[in-house]
């Protein structure tokens, strides 16, 4: 049996943090403006917007209606409607709305700030705030493969991003383009042009090493002092080498040395 149960929510700002907290209820029927509810505690939401959320399996579906609590209740009641499969007539139904972007990013923002911590909510805002800048179209619809490729452009050119973070940065706005359901001609899970992917293929940093140069220096001073603390050395080094980056190693045997010919 389909789950035919709207719930109003209000989205409002707090202390700089953007909190969704239910809307508050006078009676059965009523909402009181802009109040909100937690914890059995109801308090003001000033610059508040009314969203309705529903499920359609196990997946929540939110939907922006305005600062309005008449309009929050009506829309409520449209949407069981619909999803106890009635038929709305013509004149009730809501006439074809283009989302914009921001619109998209909000109603975005207030899904996941039920599922999420501030900290990873603030993450999502920058991001996806980031994008509708870059991008720079107003509607939701206009964006495309080209907006994506000129996001990839703007974190390798403008932010020095590494691959890695170019990678996940750009997997987040897939996750964000499914879920507003806005189809992309673009591949976002796979990497690399081998594997039929459009995002950059991740590169490992190239890895840094000792020259010859240094590792004669090195064994040329190991050759200058006795070989009992030879043992000593490379049994102190090879304990300092295990809570060490394998590139630090050669280092503190060569600090090691100075201090052993110091001390003879």
């Amino acid at each position: 049996m389909a789950n035919t149960t709207v719930s109003i929510f209000i989205c409002f700002t707090a202390n700089s943090r953007r909190r969704t907290v239910p809307a508050a209820y006078a009676g059965n029927s009523k909402l009181k403006p802009l109040v909100g509810k937690s914890k059995n505690r109801e308090f003001p939401c000033p610059g508040g917007v009314y969203y309705i959320r529903w499920y359609e399996g196990k997946k929540q579906v939110w939907k922006r209606v305005g600062p309005d609590p008449n309009d929050a209740l009506l829309a409520q009641f449209r949407q069981e409607r619909v999803l106890a499969g009635e038929a709305l007539p013509s004149e009730e139904r809501s006439p074809a709305v283009r989302p914009t972007l921001t619109e998209a990013i909000e109603s975005f923002l207030s899904e996941r700030s039920t599922q999420t911590d501030a900290r990873g909510l603030a993450r999502w805002k920058w991001e996806l705030e980031l994008f509708a800048e870059v991008c720079g179209k107003r509607y939701l619809a206009d964006v495309d493969r080209s907006d994506i490729f000129k996001l990839i452009a703007h974190y390798q050119k403008k932010l020095k991003s590494q691959p890695r973070t170019v990678f996940n940065r750009i997997q987040s706005l897939g996750t964000f383009l499914s879920n507003c359901k806005h189809e992309v001609e673009f591949k976002f899970r796979a990497v690399g042009h081998r594997k039929g992917g459009d995002i950059p293929k991740y590169v490992e940093p190239e890895v840094d090493y000792y020259s010859d140069e240094e590792l004669k220096a090195f064994f040329a001073a190991f050759r200058a002092i006795p070989k009992h603390s030879c043992t000593s050395l490379l049994g102190s080094g090879a304990e300092c080498a295990r809570h060490l980056r394998p590139d630090h190693s050669l280092d503190i045997l060569l600090g090691s040395l100075k201090a052993f010919r110091l001390a003879g």
